[in-house]
């Protein structure tokens, strides 16, 4: 799927998204392809996951500038502790926000795992 937002940048998951895990850690695999479609150089956004009941993980890292007409290829990987289910996947990220915002890209995170239920003390 592929979207674009207000930068004139497009995004196009160039692979799968996959969800699985490693003992009470949900691992979010993306691949993607961003591509400048302005005549600008613009900077690289980024991706946050968003969870069921709010807050969100961010994709850290370094990210480049993208020359008019130019394109990236990246994939990452999202650790997801504390029993966090990912919901949405949005881009661009935003950092401290608890909500992705009107005008970003959201796709639903597929083949979610299910929610955790709490182990008595």
């Amino acid at each position: 799927s592929a979207g674009s937002d207000s930068t004139y940048h497009t995004v196009q998951f160039s692979g799968t998204t996959s969800v699985g895990g490693i003992g009470n850690v949900t691992i979010l695999d993306i691949t993607y392809l961003l591509i400048n479609g302005s005549d600008d150089l613009i900077v690289e956004g980024s991706f946050k996951v968003y969870f069921e009941g709010g807050d969100g993980l961010a994709q850290y890292g370094l990210f480049d500038d993208l020359l008019p007409g130019q394109a990236s290829l990246r994939s990452y990987s999202f650790a997801i502790a504390g029993g966090n289910v990912p919901l949405y996947l949005a881009y661009p990220s935003h950092f401290f926000a608890d909500r992705f915002e009107t005008g970003d890209i959201v796709w639903e995170v597929p083949n979610r795992p299910p929610t955790p239920t709490p182990t008595p003390p």
